[in-house]
């Protein structure tokens, strides 16, 4: 009966101490996600709707976009070129 009055003894002892540390560890996060949170409330606070809102698609726009989709096309037509020819030369095989 003693050993198990130890054993009780030892176990609630253990159950303290990893109370304490997960107690110290929680606390530790908690104070970190407030941080956080204070960060993101004066990000909001700054730039609200900035994200959200789109640019005016004005000649400006249109013309830059004109331009990269040029270059995409010249850039796939040669990709195109270069696959259509063959990799290896012909090699005419004799008998």
């Amino acid at each position: 009966m003693a050993r198990f009055q130890q054993i009780n003894l030892e176990t609630r002892n253990m159950n303290e101490k990893i109370s304490r540390k997960l107690s110290m560890y929680s606390d530790g996060l908690r104070q970190r996600l407030g941080v956080i949170r204070d960060f993101q409330g004066d990000f909001d606070d700054a730039f609200r709707g900035f994200i959200e809102n789109k640019l005016p698609k004005d000649d400006l726009y249109r013309e830059i976009e004109a331009a990269h989709e040029e270059k995409r096309r010249k850039k796939e037509m040669a990709t195109q070129g270069i696959m259509a020819q063959p990799v290896l030369p012909k090699v005419k095989v004799s008998d």
